[in-house]
């Protein structure tokens, strides 16, 4: 796992006020969060390095 992720996650289990979702526990949680937030980061740096959106987004 990349390291951003690993730092999240230990960053979220540390976080007193971190509440689970629903049905999964705390690191269960923290994973499924950081690693969406890293792919979204990912998919937005890839977009930037390829020249830019084409459409606006609103």
């Amino acid at each position: 796992m990349p390291e951003q992720i690993e730092r999240c996650v230990m960053a979220l289990m540390n976080d007193p006020e971190f509440v689970p979702e629903p049905g999964r526990s705390k690191e269960e949680s923290a994973w499924a969060i950081c690693t969406a937030q890293y792919q979204e980061s990912e998919a937005v740096a890839q977009t930037l390095e390829g020249g830019g959106i084409e459409e606006p987004i609103l």
